[in-house]
């Protein structure tokens, strides 16, 4: 997996469209921590829950396209565990 700082230049209208989309559910989209699944599939997650968002590459004669739990559902708040703190 490689961590890029955005998805290609020709999906960042989709990427941007996708991160407001979970920013308007509540989310806190890790914007700069894009991870390369392949090699048309970039995932992120939302710093609080840990739920992804992803942004799809052209296949077939579809364009980019964006999904995720974190662009479905409301962010349920901050689940994940602290690093800084004991486990």
């Amino acid at each position: 997996m490689n961590v890029t700082s955005t998805p290609p230049v020709e999906a960042a209208a989709v990427a941007n469209a996708a991160i407001t989309h979970a920013l308007d559910l509540d989310h806190t989209p890790h914007t700069a921590a894009w991870h390369r699944i392949s090699r048309r599939v970039w995932v992120t997650v939302c710093e609080r829950c840990g739920q992804e968002i992803w942004v799809s590459g052209p296949a077939r004669d579809r364009g980019w396209r964006y999904g995720g739990v974190a662009t479905r559902e409301m962010c349920p708040g901050d689940v994940l565990p602290d690093p800084g703190s004991a486990a």
